[in-house]
Parts: structure tokens; C-alpha cells; sequence
């Protein structure tokens, strides 16, 4: 395990979590791990993505200060496109 030989992760810069909305014990496992060890990483990044989290409580959970909110973790936010969607169905085939 990657973790047992170097707890701090130093042989990376920037980890990225992606899609950070679909929990499972390993993404929370990570978040709460990467929590611990930014203090004594300072240098390193961490990007969670998703489209649907809600960002201010993940500023919060990745701030030295969580009670400070100008100490939250920074936010980005990128506008997606929506297309439109055309629905089509077939007619039912009373023989099938």
C-alpha cells in the first residue's frame, strides 16, 4: 500500500479527485486523509471536481480554519453547456 511507505504522499504535487459526488468508502477515506496530511503538505494540491457537490461544505472540510469561512479552500467554478434533448419513440409494435 502506497500510503504505508510514504504517509505524507510526497511523491506527488497535486492529487485530483474527480467526480467526487459519487461516494464510496474510498473517495471519503481519501478526502479525509488528504485533510490530515495538508497541513504538513502545504505544497500540495488538491482539486475535488463534480458537478453536483455542494462546494462551500467542501472549502470548508479542506480549511486550516473550517469556522473561519475566509479561510475556506478556494472554489472554481466552470458553467457547463446543456444541449437540448429530443425524445423519440418508437411506435409499439402490437406483433412483437
Amino acid at each position: 500500500n502506497e500510503i504505508h511507505r510514504d504517509r505524507l504522499l510526497r511523491r506527488y504535487d497535486t492529487i485530483i479527485i474527480d467526480e467526487a459526488h459519487e461516494r464510496s468508502l474510498n473517495i471519503d477515506f481519501l478526502l479525509g486523509y488528504l485533510r490530515r496530511i495538508l497541513p504538513k503538505r502545504p505544497d500540495l494540491k488538491v482539486v475535488v471536481t463534480s458537478a453536483t457537490i455542494d462546494p462551500e461544505s467542501f472549502a470548508r472540510h479542506f480549511s486550516p480554519r473550517p469556522e473561519d469561512p475566509e479561510a475556506a479552500a478556494p472554489i472554481v467554478e466552470v458553467s457547463g453547456r446543456t444541449y437540448p434533448v429530443e425524445v423519440r419513440y418508437r411506435p409499439h409494435d402490437e406483433n412483437a
